[in-house]
């Protein structure tokens, strides 16, 4: 498999600028194998190079680490994986123009799972990091892609004025605390830098789905307002998986799942041919209507919204 890499190499663990100690927040320094932080003397392990932040007991937590390998084979081809990202990237580069060449930008995807969202931006030779709390994520994500790597927690991020765009994509709707989490991203982002997200739309399609580890879906208001709370202001804001949204209202109202079933059974994230070419065929014809307006319903919502310079004042 290819494996993409930054034309301009995005910075590593030596380069420590904004990295800093989840717990105090003091800046950290190298210590052999690890990262140190002088105040409180917590030693952060570097494991094959990943630096580590967070000790998981993953038996608690509501996602399974085998849904890595799960999409990891399937994310080349399921037309959901295929246009979101299209439609991310498109979403993201007009506020992503003025820092063109790039040299000294700075971008991460926080829960970059297996890297398949992070690898659209880095084939637009955009330097990127990676931050899950999985490491085994990381590992499938080091097939892809050729960049630095952390594992963090997003309600406990070491990141602090460090990037000039961050993005989140389905990860929100995970975290219980997405208060916390959104003002963590806002404290890693630079003054002026871009935050882009993607959560799933209108609470009255919650289903057996999102039971499988969603918190919560969003209504439009309930996102940009979390946002503006800690700061953000808000460049752009749209629902999107538009086109399909009777064909999503319906499933998830008839569809029916035991408690136990495997994601692997779910209907929905199987790749089925000639179904599943109509829909990515659906679903780029939205990526055009996206690039010219927003869209007023779907099951999804993607926003982009920016930190302020300390020269400007909150909304």
């Amino acid at each position: 498999m290819l494996i993409e890499s930054t034309k301009n190499r995005a910075a590593g663990p030596k380069q420590l600028a904004g990295l800093i100690c989840p717990s105090c927040e003091t800046e950290l320094r190298t210590d052999r194998d690890s990262l140190l932080c002088s105040s409180c003397i917590r030693s952060y392990p570097i494991t094959d190079g990943i630096p580590c932040f967070v000790k998981l007991d993953v038996g608690a937590l509501p996602f399974k680490e085998e849904y890595f390998e799960f999409w990891f084979k399937r994310e080349n081809s399921h037309f959901w994986h295929i246009a979101r990202k299209e439609i991310i990237y498109q979403f993201a580069e007009p506020f992503l123009r003025h820092f063109s060449p790039f040299r000294d930008f700075l971008g991460i995807e926080i829960g970059v799972g297996n890297g398949n969202v992070a690898q659209q931006f880095v084939r637009h030779d955009i330097p990127m990091e990676g931050a899950d709390l999985f490491l085994s994520s990381l590992q499938f994500c080091r097939k892809r892609l050729d960049v630095p790597l952390y594992q963090a927690d997003l309600l406990k991020l070491p990141f602090k004025d460090r990037y000039d765009f961050v993005g989140i994509y389905d990860i929100l709707e995970h975290i219980e605390d997405d208060g916390l989490a959104i003002a963590n991203l806002y404290r890693a982002l630079k003054p002026g830098g871009v935050l882009n997200v993607t959560v799933p739309a209108c609470k009255f399609l919650w289903s057996q789905f999102d039971e499988l580890d969603h918190k919560r879906r969003y209504s439009k208001r309930e996102l940009v307002s979390k946002l503006k709370e800690v700061g953000f202001k808000i460049r752009r804001v749209s629902f999107f998986m538009f086109l399909l949204f009777p064909v999503v209202y319906l499933i998830r109202k008839i569809q029916r799942y035991p408690k136990d079933t495997k994601l692997e059974h779910v209907k929905e994230v199987r790749v089925i041919p000639v179904v599943n070419e109509i829909l990515l065929f659906l679903f780029r014809f939205e990526k055009i209507l996206l690039g010219i307006t927003n869209l007023p319903i779907g099951s999804s919502l993607i926003v982009i919204a920016e930190k302020p310079n300390v020269t400007e004042p909150r909304d």
